[in-house]
């Protein structure tokens, strides 16, 4: 089994209230994909999904960059037999004024993407 994300680490939605108002540290309550993928017997590849191959079983994932800049992980083609795709989530604001407004790096705090940053 082969986990593919976009960012090396996963913290649970309902917690970033915390996060952003700072009685939190967010890396005290993050998930490690790569330490997950070692403990539990799984793949983890970082890198965003960018297209699957229905015909030749394959998914093409980005590359990945550091904060830098700099190219981590060239973009690559995985191959598969089952695919499950989890697309992710919405953020629900429960009603909270100026939530709505906030950036969108709230839902993924831990690192932007190389384009988004110029």
């Amino acid at each position: 089994m082969v986990l593919v994300d976009r960012l090396p680490t996963h913290i649970w939605k309902p917690l970033l209230h915390e996060v952003a108002a700072g009685s939190m540290d967010p890396n005290t309550h993050q998930l490690e994909y790569a330490a997950q993928a070692r403990w539990h017997h799984f793949e983890f590849q970082l890198g965003e999904l960018t297209g699957i191959d229905r015909t030749r079983k394959t998914i093409s994932v980005s590359p990945s960059f550091d904060e830098d800049g700099a190219e981590l992980l060239p973009a690559r083609e995985l191959p598969y037999d089952t695919l499950v795709l989890a697309i992710g989530c919405v953020t629900h604001f429960f009603g909270v004024p100026g939530a709505a407004g906030m950036p969108s790096h709230w839902t993924s705090w831990r690192r932007p993407s190389a384009s988004a940053s110029g």
